[in-house]
């Protein structure tokens, strides 16, 4: 099943494979991995298996929904919006993808190319040997060779936006988003006949028979009953609202179910009066409907439940799927990596969940016991996690976020949309308090905006012994973690800087309305280094791998491979719409974790290899302004001595720790090539403060294995 908002998100999708698809071609792709799989949205069965689709791919369950098996082998469109069997074949429909079969029982999935990226899939309907595929914007294909060749079967259908696709004996009834729009066939779809007669005017989006008693369930209108093979129609419901949607129908014996946005509402008079069975359904809306064996099945955002009584009670049936929470298409506003974890917040999540994955972006889990509606930031310190909310100030969780708990420091105080951190020092920014600063994981805050005399802090970065924000302004840092800040903006003329981003030697600053700026002396000076006008002037983020530096613009993903001196977009595939708006190419943030690089968009999480991109150049550094003076190090991880030449003499080395102590120096070299011993230093990451001849002093990150 497709919901009917998703009609305009054809328009959308259509617009932007003419736009993007022609304009940046790549055989690489990013591919959209969530949060939280969005909600589960299809069923079918086949023989003993039982199998549903989410917006995270293709669940099987053997034991009738107690467990579930993840079942995505070669299914390239995860979001799947319906699901059909015909005799031992298993169909498969995507939002994006077209359609996907199986040949044993859902193991692999192989795109079928007649089908293959046309139109949203919403339903399914097999007749005989031929089996029919429900469009959003193209009408009913069929095929009658298992898949392999399609053909549109549309003539004297009322729209070509089919949300519902049923058999009746040898029939097929249809439904479409159209007033009026319930059609028959009697000829395998060569032709349709109109049978809305008393549906005028109404929204069809499921259907279901019972005996010869015909259902429909209608956008705002409740379901509407025929008893003349729809002929003639009557909305007979007592106890479904008026203005209900019903998303879907099913039926065990004689008794009607229907899922709506209000949950699971009970017929047992053929749609003459309706009660509500809700009892133990998490979620309020009902996406889908099933019965399989002697249970019936609700499909939800939260996932499935279950229910052995006929809908008077229910029971989350997500072993093996996660817990679901929130549709893939909200807004995601940030990411957070934490070891193997990777942390998402939704600017639409209404329940205060903090989605997680530990499995690049496979599957995703939330927690409710946040008790927040907005989560901003989300940072690690030691063995504790921190989350920044919008009215509950800062929570901390001591395992692995499965519970949190408010730091009264700083609840209630003021939306926090940020951390930083420098050794055993947390840093917050606020919305209207400035930035606040805790060095016993957060049992105590202090406010620290001495220096910072304008402009709001809204990011930060760590280099060496230094901590840097960027704020409404320009760029402040502190030297003593936190407590006191200075103005380092010369040379920034793009104001409000939302991304900061460390890399080798330099300092990167991204301007809302000013492009990338670099700086290679600590923020001392910056340089407006994209000359050619090769990336917009709109960033919102920074992600650094290697020596890439990837760049979050509102105008999609950027990388870099020069140092900022040069970029190629590489946003092939990110479709980043929502429904009804349109396209957006907001990138919220970017995060790099296990050998991928993740992009939080107005439409989920997307995800693409890092192996996607040809490696970087490796050999040599080269600092910023006109008199560029080559600097290499190497090797570099190393594990005994490492070499650093200079083109000019070097004057003297500091090694320092992440922390900012000083753990060796070498002076008066006057040399252009030096060769440290590392053999006493214990393994971990080193920042080399480099001063030559010339006068310039250089950061260099050493890496001791």
């Amino acid at each position: 099943m497709v919901l009917g908002r998703k009609l305009y998100f054809v328009v959308a999708v259509n617009m932007m494979l003419l736009i993007l698809g022609t304009a940046r071609p790549s055989q690489a792709q990013w591919v959209r991995t969530g949060p939280a799989g969005g909600f589960a949205d299809a069923f079918t069965a086949s023989g003993p298996y039982l199998f549903v689709g989410t917006s995270s791919g293709i669940f099987r369950s053997s034991d009738s929904g107690t467990t579930w098996t993840q079942i995505n082998t070669g299914l390239t469109d995860t979001i799947v919006t319906a699901l059909g069997t015909m005799g031992t074949y298993l169909f498969a429909g995507t939002d994006t993808g077209g359609v996907f079969l199986s040949r044993d029982d859902g193991a692999n999935w192989s795109p079928l190319l007649g089908m293959t990226n046309v139109f949203p899939v919403s339903s399914f309907a097999s007749l005989d040997t031929a089996m029919f595929a429900a469009t959003i914007g193209g009408g009913i294909f069929r095929t009658t060779d298992n898949g392999s060749s399609w053909l549109p079967v549309n003539n004297g259908l009322a729209s070509d936006t089919v949300e519902a696709l049923i058999t009746d004996g040898n029939a097929l009834i249809s439904g479409t988003y159209t007033y009026g729009g319930v059609s028959r066939s009697t000829d395998y779809g060569a032709t349709w006949v109109d049978i809305s007669q008393g549906l005028s005017y109404v929204y069809v989006n499921s259907l279901r028979t019972i005996g010869s008693t015909l259902f429909a369930g209608t956008y705002g209108y409740g379901v509407y009953r025929s008893t003349n093979n729809g002929r003639s129609w009557v909305n007979p419901d007592t106890g479904l609202a008026l203005y209900a949607y019903v998303y879907s129908l099913t039926a065990q014996g004689s008794t009607l179910f229907a899922g709506t946005p209000y949950g699971v509402f009970r017929s047992k008079d053929s749609a003459a009066s309706w009660a509500p069975s809700n009892a133990g359904l998490r979620d309020s809306t009902a996406y889908a409907l099933c019965t399989f064996g002697r249970y019936l099945f609700a499909a939800t955002a939260h996932g499935v439940f279950r229910s052995a009584d006929t809908a008077a009670t229910w029971h989350e049936a997500n072993n093996g799927i996660g817990a679901f929470n929130q549709s893939l298409t909200s807004p995601v506003s940030f990411l957070a990596a934490v070891s193997t974890t990777l942390y998402a917040g939704t600017s639409a999540d209404s329940n205060g969940s903090i989605f997680l994955t530990m499995n690049d972006g496979n599957a995703w889990y939330t927690d409710t016991s946040l008790a927040n509606n907005f989560v901003f930031a989300i940072e690690s310190l030691g063995p504790d996690l921190f989350a920044g909310t919008d009215t509950g100030g800062v929570y901390r969780s001591t395992d692995g976020g499965a519970h949190w708990e408010p730091l009264f420091g700083l609840t209630n105080a003021y939306p926090v949309i940020a951390f930083g951190k420098i050794g055993r020092v947390l840093i917050a920014t606020t919305q209207g308090g400035g930035i606040f600063r805790t060095t016993d994981a957060g049992t105590t805050w202090y406010a620290d905006n001495n220096g910072i005399t304008n402009g709001s802090p809204q990011t930060f970065a760590t280099s060496g012994g230094s901590i840097f924000t960027g704020t409404s302004s320009g760029v402040f840092r502190s030297l003593d973690s936190g407590q006191t800040w200075i103005d380092v903006s010369q040379g920034l003329s793009g104001g409000n800087v939302p991304a900061l981003a460390v890399m080798g030697p330099y300092l990167f600053a991204g301007a809302s309305y000013g492009g990338v700026y670099r700086s290679g002396n600590n923020g001392r000076n910056w340089q407006y280094i994209d000359t050619g006008a090769t990336i917009p002037d709109y960033i919102n983020c920074f992600a650094v791998y290697d020596s890439d530096l990837f760049a979050g613009t509102s105008y999609g993903v950027f990388l870099s491979r020069d140092s900022g001196l040069s970029w190629t977009a590489v946003d092939s595939g990110l479709f980043t719409y929502y429904y009804g708006a349109g396209y957006s190419g907001n990138i919220h943030d970017l995060r790099v974790l296990d050998g991928y690089i993740f992009a939080a968009t107005d439409s989920g999480v997307w995800r693409r290899a890092l192996s996607d991109f040809p490696a970087g150049q490796k050999a040599g550094v080269r600092s910023g302004g006109n008199n560029s003076i080559l600097l290499t190090v190497s090797p570099n991880p190393a594990s005994a001595a490492v070499t650093i030449a200079c083109a000019v003499p070097i004057l003297t080395i500091r090694l320092e720790s992440v922390l900012g102590q000083t753990v060796l120096d070498v002076a008066n070299t006057h040399s252009p090539e030096v060769t440290i011993d590392l053999t006493k230093l214990p393994e971990g990451t080193y920042f080399a403060r480099i001063e030559t001849r010339s006068g310039e002093v250089r950061t260099v990150k050493l890496v001791k294995k």
